[in-house]
């Protein structure tokens, strides 16, 4: 892929589930190396979106490229090809909980990969140090702090050493002093891996800490794109509503804390 290129390509996605519109429209490219926000709050297609990017559900029309391939219509075994350039971490983190840190992120490469089990605990400890979490290497997700599974969910995402990571509500039941550390690693793996990251979120915090650039959706509609400062900019009384509240809440936040 060119450095050019867009690594994502949404072309005119819909999608309804019986008489409700879920996706009307959606269009947005995503380009290699950057960090973009799907924005919006509860119910608007945010997740819907990802969902689509990641071929567990197929729109009623419209495209997408992805690595230059249009995911659309493609059987099980050939999204393969695709979704194994693409970590997904999941918003509860999705831990086996019978097995330990490291076997959870060893699962990956003893399915998919014929490494050797010396080579596999190489991979597992080298992304296990990505996200500083060598030393829990041996406990059980019992034994881990909510931020400590988000951050192990991290280090199973990369263990097929994947192009693009996928991001669903990531800073969901953290406190903000855990929600800053998970945005210094995204912000790192960004900058280290040199890797796409597509974030779904409704939390303006985070996306002022990690977003290039993004789209906020509402009721299933684009309403702004670009940077943070340009959808913030946006005269749709839709976004100035969402960003409205979002300065209600932080401020909120600040009395309740002092």
């Amino acid at each position: 892929m060119e450095q050019n290129e867009n690594i994502i390509e949404v072309s005119n996605l819909k999608l309804s589930f019986d008489d409700r519109v879920i996706l009307d429209g959606i269009s947005f490219q995503v380009k290699p190396k950057s960090i973009f926000v799907i924005l919006g709050g509860s119910g608007s297609g945010k997740t819907t979106i990802l969902r689509n990017l990641l071929g567990l559900i197929k729109p009623d029309s419209g495209n997408i490229r992805i690595f230059g391939t249009n995911i659309v219509g493609l059987s099980d075994d050939e999204l393969y090809g695709v979704r194994k350039r693409i970590g997904m971490v999941f918003q509860g983190g999705a831990l086996f909980n019978s097995m330990t840190l490291g076997e959870n992120v060893a699962l990956p490469l003893e399915e998919y990969t014929t490494y050797p089990s010396s080579v596999i605990d190489s991979i597992v400890d080298w992304n296990l140090n990505l996200v500083d979490l060598l030393h829990a290497k041996h406990l059980l997700p019992a034994q881990l702090s909510g931020g400590m599974k988000k951050r192990a969910s991290i280090a199973r995402a990369l263990s097929m050493n994947p192009e693009m990571l996928f991001f669903d509500e990531h800073t969901t039941g953290l406190d903000p002093v855990m929600a800053a550390e998970l945005d210094e690693i995204i912000l790192r793996l960004k900058r280290e891996l040199d890797i796409t990251v597509v974030v779904v979120t409704h939390d303006m915090t985070s996306i002022r800490r990690i977003a290039d650039c993004g789209i906020m959706l509402y009721d299933g509609h684009i309403i702004t794109r670009g940077t943070l400062a340009e959808m913030e900019a946006s005269t749709d009384i839709r976004a100035i509503e969402f960003f409205r509240n979002h300065e209600a809440k932080e401020k909120e936040k600040i009395n309740g804390d002092k």
